[in-house]
């Protein structure tokens, strides 16, 4: 349900990609059956419960902790120990060194221009509205793809949590708006009325990758550079008149 890849799909309907299970759920059976010889879970949760006993029965174990990287470069790296991983070291490096040419080739284009705009970014979960702090990943991507952030100057690599009439009063004549959690204007202000308010909503200049959701999750990773292209095509659209967006795009109707 939740993958995109086509490639993916195909090999688990063959059964070359097996499930082992939710996570904290795994089936420690299945992994030992299945003859592996690493494992690798997320660093994000609870530690893994069954590390230790596979560990002695001779399967590695490795932690993911993509997920602490604060420069959208640092994050894509990981495709080198994966490359390395399944003996295609050679493959992830040249991959890497690609990805890291056409970001910084980015990062120089966005300088070019004058724009002046402004972005607020986060959506209302519960009563709570989550933005990037100002040191987080997000906010580099911000900052490199030379967008004015509201946050740029706070502390924190994860989220801040603020309530909505902090955000309005912060962002009320912000011109752009990332993020909302919606596919449209239509379902945004239905669902929570307060948005209307914003200067962002009234001039339609909300952006959100919520269309291709699973898409971007899979891939916004190892491709940091295509985020920062859209970034740099929403705000500064002049130096990048070439391009389409590629994960991100204008709220629908």
């Amino acid at each position: 349900t939740y993958i995109d890849n086509s490639f993916i799909k195909e090999k688990t309907r063959s059964n070359k990609v097996k499930s082992i299970g939710s996570e904290g759920l795994e089936s420690v059976e299945s992994i030992i059956h299945s003859q592996v010889n690493v494992v690798m879970f997320s660093g994000f949760g609870k530690p893994f419960s069954h590390q230790d006993k596979l560990e002695n029965l001779g399967i590695v174990c490795i932690p993911n902790y993509d997920w602490r990287e604060i420069h959208p470069l640092g994050k894509a790296e990981w495709i080198k120990l994966f490359g390395y991983l399944v003996g295609k070291e050679k493959q992830a490096t040249d991959y890497m060194t690609k990805i890291e040419n056409e970001y910084f080739d980015l990062v120089h284009l966005a300088k070019k221009s004058v724009s002046a705009s402004s972005l607020f970014c986060g959506n209302l979960v519960g009563d709570i509205w989550y933005t990037p702090a100002g040191e987080s990943y997000n906010a580099q991507l911000f900052k490199d793809a030379n967008i004015d952030y509201k946050y740029k100057d706070s502390k924190g690599t994860g989220s801040l949590q603020k309530s909505f009439e902090e955000i309005l009063i912060d962002n009320q004549h912000t011109d752009f708006w990332f993020n909302p959690g919606f596919e449209s204007f239509s379902r945004l202000i239905q669902e929570q009325p307060k948005m209307k308010y914003f200067k962002s909503v009234k001039t339609h200049q909300v952006y959100d990758y919520t269309s291709k959701m699973n898409f971007y999750w899979e891939n916004s990773a190892i491709e940091p550079q295509k985020v920062l292209s859209d970034f740099i095509q929403i705000f500064h659209p002049e130096l990048l008149t070439d391009k389409k967006l590629y994960f991100y795009s204008k709220l629908k109707e």
